[in-house]
């Protein structure tokens, strides 16, 4: 096969350009491959030898987010919104009206 005398390109078969494409995607895979592993020990997780740290294994539960259901969240928003008005009618010196015994009885936030 005759090469460009400018560029040096020359015509090559389907078989030479698959394997030139298999080659440039084996290099591709072990660059991201490597790229991956240098994170995963720079996170702390793992080790040179790509064992999990002691620290990790220890931790594991931090580094896990737990998802919460709507009713997680909505005991979340009613702990929060008592915590305001306690605070508040204290700020105020505001007494706070309470629910005791099947009556409303108002108590001094403490």
């Amino acid at each position: 096969m005759d090469r460009c005398p400018n560029c040096g390109w020359r015509e090559s078969t389907i078989e030479e350009q698959a394997e030139s494409i298999r080659q440039f995607g084996k290099d591709l895979v072990e660059e991201g491959a490597e790229a991956c592993r240098k994170f995963l020990i720079s996170t702390g997780a793992y080790n040179e030898d790509g064992t999990l740290t002691e620290n990790y294994k220890e931790n594991r539960g931090r580094f896990m987010k737990k998802r919460m259901t709507l009713q997680d969240k909505a005991e979340l928003a009613i702990k929060k919104a008592v915590r305001q008005v306690v605070a508040q009618h204290k700020k105020d010196g505001r007494p706070l009206a309470v629910w005791e015994n099947g009556k409303v009885k108002k108590v001094v936030a403490k």
